[in-house]
């Protein structure tokens, strides 16, 4: 099987980190002094008075280990997220009153979460580089080195996927950092006259011509972006499969309990 397959695939890689977690917060934070504390501090927070600070317990290294792998979990989890919704917000336009009102046309909006959109891949693709970095540092601190060249090659065939997607974000930003796109730039022209000018013979011939045309690029973008998710979601579930062995049965191995 190849490094990342591109078949979308749900991995077993939350459930096991959970597994593993759960069970360290317990034992670590759920201990009788702690629960007791914060009893008594709610029933003083209601009568409005002063609460004692909860002592923090010593993190211990498999917990910190652990810690560390969701906050970079949560992190990439959290993007894929944002561009889940960011296709969702580019099939529809909300029609507020208050868009009128602070000039938030359809091309405008679209533009918008567009944008975003990229801004947000290219986060995905900085915080999956960062993950990996973490579990090769980690390889390196135990002496995995089969297991480091695993993660090279993650990340190398990861970073051969992405940047395909990656590049059309590059090729219509330019040096004042704005996306182009000549779709958008005529559709913003119409919106523009339809805004200031009077002349109602061509304003009703333009909002025409916008509603030609406005219509065919949010489906083409809508799609874009769909699709776009698909293989973003298929690579890190690919990412997670061949991580998983790695993070919980090399390295965990490595700590004390």
């Amino acid at each position: 099987m190849p490094i990342l397959d591109g078949n979308h695939k749900k991995d077993a890689f939350l459930p096991t980190l959970l597994s593993f977690l759960t069970p360290e917060i317990k034992k670590d934070f759920l201990n009788p002094k702690v629960v007791k504390l914060m009893g008594e501090n709610l029933k003083k927070e209601l009568f409005g008075e002063e609460i004692q600070v909860i002592p923090q317990p010593d993190i211990k290294a498999k917990l910190s280990f652990l810690r560390e792998v969701q906050k970079y979990y949560s992190e990439i989890s959290a993007s894929i997220e944002r561009m889940r919704a960011i296709a969702m917000f580019v099939r529809q336009y909300p029609n507020y009153k208050s868009f009128k009102k602070y000039g938030i046309t359809h091309t405008f909006y679209l533009r918008y979460h567009v944008e975003n959109y990229f801004n947000e891949m290219y986060l995905f693709k900085e915080r999956v580089n960062r993950f990996i970095a973490y579990l090769k540092s980690e390889c390196n601190d135990h002496g995995l080195s089969l297991e480091r060249k695993i993660l090279d090659e993650i990340k190398k065939v990861f970073l051969s996927s992405i940047d395909g997607i990656i590049d059309t974000r590059r090729r219509h930003i330019h040096g004042v950092n704005r996306f182009t796109n000549k779709k958008f730039e005529q559709l913003e022209s119409i919106e523009f006259f339809l805004q200031h000018m009077d002349d109602n013979k061509i304003t009703n011939l333009l909002d025409i011509l916008k509603k030609i045309n406005y219509r065919p690029v949010r489906q083409e973008w809508f799609k874009i972006i769909s699709n776009n998710n698909k293989s973003l979601d298929s690579f890190f579930d690919s990412i997670l499969e061949k991580i998983k062995p790695i993070v919980f049965d090399k390295l965990l191995s490595k700590y004390k309990s």
